[in-house]
This record gives structure tokens, sequence and C-alpha cells, in this order.
């Protein structure tokens, strides 16, 4: 598994909301930008009585995306053990243009409970 990093994404993110000017001189926005969100929990592939390091799950986007999409995840919810230092991460891969994979992880003596992520995929 590769990793990329934040400001990498961002850029990546901005240059899918594109600008330009018009005959006129104003700003025009493309409008054929597609943009679908959604939230997902590891209580819905296993029950948080049953802490693990790592859990996925499918999604499935529900706008018809024509290239792959950027997407963005970000913790909404989390339970750790407070046995412990608070160490998750949410991430994305296998993004395609039907959803993508997401993962939390914990590592080190963190157990993980449950954990929440909001997403949001924009593109064409």
């Amino acid at each position: 598994m590769s990793t990329v990093s934040t400001p990498y994404y961002s850029r990546k993110l901005m240059s899918c909301i594109v600008q330009s000017k018009n005959n006129n001189g104003f700003t025009e926005w493309d409008t054929s930008l597609k943009i679908d969100s959604g939230t997902w929990n590891t209580m819905e592939v296993r029950p948080w009585q049953h802490p693990t390091v790592h859990t996925e799950g499918r999604i499935r986007f529900s706008k018809q995306f024509t290239a792959v999409p950027v997407v963005s995840l970000s913790l909404s919810s989390v339970d750790v053990s407070n046995a412990a230092n608070f160490r998750v991460k949410v991430y994305a891969t296998n993004i395609t243009l039907e959803g993508f994979t997401v993962h939390a992880e914990s590592w080190a003596d963190t157990k993980l409970y449950s954990c929440g992520a909001s997403w949001l995929a924009i593109g064409q």
C-alpha cells in the first residue's frame, strides 16, 4: 500500500474545481462537476464488541461519474479503549467510477471498537 500526503490530495481536489473567465471578464464555474457524499461506520460490517486493528467496507456512489473522482475522508465518530493512546486513521483505496474501499485502522495497543467516517467524492 502506498501513502500519499495530504497536500497532494488538496491540490488534486482543488484542480477539480475549475473556473475560467468568460468574454465579459466574469468568472464561470465548471458545472459538469458531480459531487457525492455519505457516511460509513465499522458497525456496518462488524459488531463494536469485537475490536479489530483493521476494518474495511465498500462504498457505492449514488452518482454516475465519467472519470474517477477525488475522494476525501474524515473521522466523524470513534470509540476506542481509554487504556491506551488514541491512534486511528481512515483512508480510501480502489477508487473507481462506481465506488471505493474505505478503511479504518488503529495500531500499537489502541483498541478500536467502532469508527465512523464522512466522505466526499468530486469528479465528472
